[in-house]
């Protein structure tokens, strides 16, 4: 077996911390205090009022919602990356971008509503900076996975040509994809979601006057008949996941129109782009639902 890169030892050492932390820290926001030792209670309590962490004090629903989500989903994929990152297991690659992308996209909306939510003060600014780390590095893991192989370390330069000669659609004409109903649906799913996020999720982060009259009515109508709450309340850590839906999935939704169409979601390099969203849009819902 091939000797384990820095990168390797890295991350297995951060989920190994992380079990504990989920464990003893985060999963007091859940579930009943008598559960858990008094040095984790102390800890929290501790952490609250050092570093004015309103969240974790206020301990709101959509907050909770991503805490249930870390102990049921992420939790066990902290214990499958130590196994896969050790043993160097080529599923080892889709499971971490599909962790990293969904914990990633978890810290998006707290850290919007930690830095906007309220007045920004100096101590919001560092309850930011403790937060960061637990943004960054699933990123970096999905996005080291997204574009290189593993177990393979190929160079670079061979790696992206390589990526680059998979996705270029190749001579042979693919099938017309009214003999691909999988692949129509999804291209239809994908198309019409760009329509959707740029008149109408998007007027929850730009002003509605940039929207035609119609797009504004429809929505207007949307929140009224169906009672969503969050549209019109629109809190912060909501307008946090729309920013990120306008900049991450918008870009992605033209990326598989093209892959399902041309038939190139099956090469190695795309299944990271479903596992991207796949993650993102858990998160996403998860949270819509739980509030």
């Amino acid at each position: 077996m091939a000797r384990r890169s820095a990168f390797e030892h890295v991350f297995i050492l951060w989920f190994v911390l992380h079990i504990p932390i989920t464990l003893l820290v985060d999963a007091q926001s859940v579930l009943p205090s008598h559960w858990f030792p008094s040095f984790a209670k102390q800890l929290v309590k501790w952490h609250v009022e050092t570093n004015s962490d309103w969240l974790v004090g206020t301990n709101p629903l959509w907050f909770q919602s991503l805490i249930c989500a870390e102990l049921l989903f992420q939790l066990p994929c902290f214990v499958l990356l130590v196994i896969g990152l050790m043993k160097r297991k080529r599923w080892t690659r889709t499971l971490s971008i599909v962790y990293g992308i969904h914990a990633a996209t978890t810290f998006i909306p707290i850290t919007g509503e930690i830095l906007f939510g309220r007045p920004m003060t100096p101590e919001s600014i560092k309850l930011a900076a403790i937060y960061l780390p637990y943004l960054l590095m699933p990123a970096i893991l999905a996005l080291r996975m997204a574009l290189f192989p593993y177990p393979d370390q190929s160079p670079l330069w061979q790696s992206t040509k390589d990526m680059v000669s998979k996705i270029v659609p190749s001579n042979t004409r693919p099938p017309s994809l009214l003999r691909r109903p999988f692949d129509l649906v999804y291209v239809l799913y994908f198309f019409s979601h760009v329509p959707i996020t740029v008149l109408f999720d998007a007027q929850s982060i730009v002003p509605r006057e940039v929207f035609p009259a119609w797009a504004t009515g429809a929505m207007d109508w949307h929140a009224r008949v169906n009672s969503d709450h969050l549209v019109q309340a629109n809190p912060t850590w909501f307008v946090a996941l729309v920013v990120c839906e306008c900049l991450l999935q918008l870009p992605t939704f033209l990326v598989f129109v093209y892959a399902f169409m041309y038939q190139v979601s099956k090469v190695t390099s795309l299944p990271s782009c479903k596992g991207l969203e796949l993650g993102h849009q858990t998160a996403a819902k998860l949270m819509s639902l739980a509030v």
